[in-house]
């Protein structure tokens, strides 16, 4: 969970992450300005079969909380400089992303190069942290 504050990340590197969330991620209010240069590599899984890992900016494994209203809300400042084409700004792997209405316009939040289960996004009157 983060409320408030102002973030300067930048991370590069094979495979690198800006923000890591082994589980869910709530965030109200805060500037997150995530730069990532590294690019993709190669690797084998459990099973020998081969995986490609990719710079995320954020990458959440459940559950993305985007809390607030419009005056005090997350805003992401993400800025994409892998040379791997199939990186992305925002990954959640196995959950939803929730948002307030009034937080996800003004936010800034990357939709274009973001990656989440298809029709998990869920628009919510309230968060509670």
């Amino acid at each position: 969970t983060i409320t408030g504050g102002t973030f300067n990340v930048s991370v590069t590197g094979n495979g690198c992450k800006g923000i890591y969330a082994g589980w869910d991620l709530k965030t109200n209010g805060g500037v997150y300005n995530i730069t990532m240069t590294g690019d993709a590599f190669k690797t084998l899984d459990s099973n020998g079969k081969e995986d490609i890992v990719r710079c995320q900016g954020i990458r959440v494994w459940n559950d993305f909380y985007l809390a607030g209203d419009a005056e005090n809300h997350p805003t992401f400042n993400i800025s994409n400089q892998s040379p791997d084409e199939k990186a992305v700004s925002v990954r959640i792997k196995n959950g939803y992303l929730y948002y307030v209405k009034a937080v996800i316009e003004p936010s800034g939040f990357p939709t274009k190069d973001s990656k989440y289960p298809s029709g998990q996004v869920v628009r919510k009157d309230s968060i509670e942290f």
